[in-house]
C-alpha cells in the first residue's frame, strides 16, 4: 500500500510527559492537506500479557480516537494487531469530509504508524 506522507501524518511531539507508562500525555499536532490540527495522545494502557502485550491510547483534538495495539509472538516473531476507533466530531469541517475521506485518513495514519513500528523494531536489533 502506497501513501503521501505529506497529505497526512502526525508531526513531531511538541512535549511529552512520561516515559511510555500509563498516564504518558504527548502534546503533536495532525497534519492534514497542509492544515495542523493540534492533538494530545494520552497512553491508557500498556502492559504484558500471558498472550504477549496490549498498548492503548486515547487521542483527543480535532479528531478524537481511541488506538490499540495488540503483540503476540508467532513463528518465530511478533504479529502485531493494530485498532483505530475514530469518531470525528460534527462539525462544519467534518461535514464537508465524507465517508470515504474518512477512511482514506484512517488507512494512512494506520500506515504510517507502522511504517514507525517497523522501524523502530528494525533499529533495536
Amino acid at each position: 500500500m502506497k501513501t503521501n506522507r505529506k497529505s497526512v501524518r502526525i508531526s513531531e511531539p511538541e512535549s511529552v510527559s512520561g516515559k511510555g507508562e500509563v498516564g504518558t500525555i504527548v502534546k503533536s499536532s495532525y497534519s492534514m492537506m497542509g492544515i495542523h490540527f493540534p492533538i494530545i495522545i494520552e497512553v491508557t494502557e500498556s502492559q504484558l500479557t500471558d498472550e504477549g502485550a496490549i498498548w492503548k491510547g486515547n487521542i483527543t483534538g480535532s479528531f478524537p480516537t481511541e488506538q490499540t495495539s495488540r503483540y503476540v509472538a508467532k513463528d518465530n516473531g511478533t504479529e502485531l494487531t493494530f485498532d483505530i476507533d475514530s469518531v470525528p466530531p460534527e462539525t462544519l469541517f467534518t461535514k464537508i469530509l465524507d465517508k470515504l475521506v474518512t477512511d482514506k485518513m484512517e488507512e494512512n495514519s494506520t500506515q504510517h504508524t507502522l511504517e514507525n513500528i517497523k522501524a523502530i523494531c528494525e533499529s533495536a536489533q
